[in-house]
């Protein structure tokens, strides 16, 4: 389970909005708003009290970070995270899945054009990994609660007992974690 279909989960369990970033950012025919276009549409994403929301736009990071009790991190093997965004990708080339807005996912796109998810991740999953240790361990962010999971059978078994927990008890409390 991917940062997507784990934040669409939880906002089912919890009975709260589910942002997604991509549908924000991603216009039709891959058109990207400027910096200065997307932050006000995130801020207005999160006017409501509660929700979750997915995705990795750094320079958005001050916005959502400032209005957040909490992160969850996927620090997933990188195989895991490459394997993914492959098969996924393949499988909406074949299957002409239509994704944020009006767009559709291309073979040249998706491994050989400039917003390739898969040469993004191959080449800053490291730096990116490292660089949310260092988030958890600064004092800027003491006031969020990091959650962080290695794999996809810890977050599994987490979203379990937040299914199970979810009408009594505080989902940051879940010793699962």
């Amino acid at each position: 389970m991917g940062k997507t279909t784990l934040a669409s989960t939880i906002a089912e369990i919890l009975n709260i909005e589910h942002v997604e970033m991509d549908s924000l950012f991603w216009g039709e025919n891959w058109t990207q708003p400027t910096q200065k276009e997307f932050l006000p549409i995130v801020n207005e994403a999160l006017r409501g009290e509660t929700w979750v929301i997915d995705g990795n736009y750094s320079f958005t990071r001050h916005i959502i970070w400032e209005k957040v009790d909490s992160v969850i991190f996927l620090d997933y093997p990188k195989f895991i995270a490459i394997w993914r965004v492959t098969i996924r990708s393949i499988r909406r080339i074949i299957t002409k899945e239509k994704i944020w807005g009006k767009n559709y996912e291309s073979f040249k796109g998706a491994f050989f054009g400039k917003n390739s998810l898969i040469k993004w991740l191959l080449t800053t999953y490291n730096r990116r990994r490292r660089q949310y240790y260092d988030f958890i361990e600064s004092d800027e962010f003491v006031y969020i609660n990091f959650v962080i999971f290695k794999n996809p059978r810890q977050t599994n078994k987490w979203l379990r007992g937040l299914t199970d927990h979810s009408k009594n008890r505080d989902w940051r409390q879940n010793e699962d974690i």
